[in-house]
């Protein structure tokens, strides 16, 4: 499994449906493009199906949440959105991935051209740049 992450959480309804619309499109473009790793992206699925059954999660237990997921997760990717340096959580994931030596891969993300790529239904080529180092590791780590 490939863990995927980014900041969700937002001040604004309007910065939280971008990063949403964003993660969703990042997401759908990343599982064509390593189509034998299934990728979860933990703060769309855990935070939107959990607000969807009304359960509510403090942040220290999302944060708990994310810890079990990047231990199972075969590499995991940062799709690098503004504001992650304020975000905890991404923070905390980050930490983790090193501590226990997940392959990680941080995903270039340019706000400005964010719009144009979906509409072209494209990732950038530092985008592939990035996802195609990630797959070689992956690879290499199944043949050991």
């Amino acid at each position: 499994m490939i863990y995927l992450t980014h900041p969700f959480e937002g001040e604004t309804e309007q910065l939280l449906n971008m990063r949403e619309r964003y993660g969703a499109f990042m997401t759908k473009k990343i599982q064509a493009y390593l189509p034998d790793w299934p990728v979860y992206n933990f703060p769309l699925t855990w935070r939107l199906f959990n607000q969807e059954m009304g359960l509510v999660y403090t942040d220290r237990q999302t944060i708990e949440k994310a810890m079990e997921f990047i231990a199972k997760a075969d590499a995991a990717i940062i799709i690098n959105f503004p504001g992650q340096d304020l975000c905890e959580r991404t923070s905390m994931e980050r930490k983790t991935m090193r501590r226990l030596d997940v392959p990680m891969v941080e995903l270039p993300f340019a706000q400005h051209r964010a719009d144009q790529l979906i509409k072209q239904d494209a990732l950038s080529s530092d985008q592939k740049r990035a996802l195609n180092l990630l797959r070689v590791n992956l690879i290499q780590s199944q043949e050991v």
